[in-house]
């Protein structure tokens, strides 16, 4: 459905989204005005919305503290075991990654109508969030064909160099909400929630993220979500994402491209700052990833040229481990970037 929609949309709009993410510090916004896309994303929101207190309670969905983040799949709570990072500290909800889905819902062979009940739903949940997925996917793919016009490469170079990326890349659905115990001196309860950001500055571990909020149509801001903005005086601040909204789609480079390109589409920089109150903040997210086995290579644009790497061998695989390392060894302490002449924290975020 979302395949077919999104291909009638002229290719002006993924032109434009591609000079956009190359001339706007990594940043695109492509309105989705098609009402029927904009429902694949309203019912996949309430449907997990309303399924949450079911993953919460069901352990066997629970992602392991062992997990690796970058390749996990399942539920994780906020700030909890499963939680995976500190940058989970207010969020809970699903992850997929490298193209997996949910475990079944737990329950035995002599199941009662509850339990039949519980394996409907989950497999209406599955199906909206199939749609979903598919779309944000279709969203992708589109911008990455934007890109390949914009730098002259022959259409599909990056499925055919980096993919199949629908197997190996990572999105997830998540709701921000307050810790409600405060269980030791690190745990933020509700008093103070409003004082601290809700998602750290970073960058996306990806080709290119896919973020489409929960809120009706198009909206003014992006409920907190800020990025660096570069200005014509090359000077940078932080300033809100214009828009967001189920009729928003919110694109960002991923560090990985800019890697690939020598920041001629820089990795953009964002973060989620504190609310000014309390309000409902749910967003589905994609982290378009190349396989792991992918070598890590400048594409082969006249653009491009001037771009040289260390390593010409080094395939996506290696690269991330050693983003996953670089974040194990610190700990949960940040690396420094430059921000208008100042130290802000920064991190390259294995689920973002």
């Amino acid at each position: 459905m979302a395949s077919s929609l999104l291909a009638s949309y002229p290719q002006s709009t993924w032109d434009a989204a591609a000079v956009s993410l190359r001339d706007n510090s990594g940043l695109a916004l492509i309105e989705l005005d098609d009402i029927t896309l904009q429902q694949i994303s309203k019912t996949a929101f309430e449907s997990t919305l309303s399924h949450l207190a079911m993953f919460a309670n069901d352990f066997s969905q629970h992602i392991s503290p062992l997990a690796d983040a970058a390749h996990a799949t399942g539920y994780h709570g906020a700030s909890d075991a499963s939680s995976m990072s500190r940058y989970n500290q207010f969020r809970e909800g699903l992850v997929f990654s490298d193209g997996n889905k949910l475990k079944q819902c737990s329950g035995d062979a002599h199941a009662d109508d509850d339990d039949d009940d519980d394996r409907f739903k989950y497999a209406s949940l599955q199906k909206y969030l199939n749609e979903l997925e598919d779309m944000l996917h279709c969203i992708a793919e589109h911008v990455c064909r934007g890109i390949e016009r914009e730098l002259g490469l022959s259409e599909g170079w990056f499925q055919a160099n980096f993919g199949p990326t629908r197997c190996s890349s990572q999105w997830h659905v998540k709701r921000y909400l307050p810790p409600i115990v405060q269980t030791d001196a690190d745990t933020v309860t509700e008093d103070n929630y409003s004082t601290k950001n809700l998602l750290p500055i970073h960058t996306d571990p990806s080709l290119i993220s896919i973020i489409i909020h929960d809120r009706p149509g198009k909206q003014t801001g992006a409920q907190g979500l800020q990025y660096s903005h570069t200005g014509a005086d090359g000077t940078r601040q932080y300033i809100n994402v214009s828009h967001s909204g189920h009729a928003v789609a919110v694109v960002f480079v991923g560090s990985v491209l800019g890697h690939v390109t020598g920041n001629y589409y820089p990795a953009c920089r964002h973060y989620v700052a504190p609310p000014m109150q309390q309000q409902h903040r749910m967003a589905a997210t994609l982290f378009l990833r190349p396989s792991p086995h992918a070598r890590l290579v400048v594409p082969p644009s006249l653009q491009l040229r001037h771009v040289k790497m260390k390593r010409n061998d080094m395939t996506f695989g290696e690269w991330n481990m050693r983003v996953s390392k670089r974040y194990m060894k610190g700990n949960g302490k940040t690396l420094a970037c430059n921000v208008d002449g100042k130290q802000a924290e920064a991190k390259q975020c294995a689920d973002g």
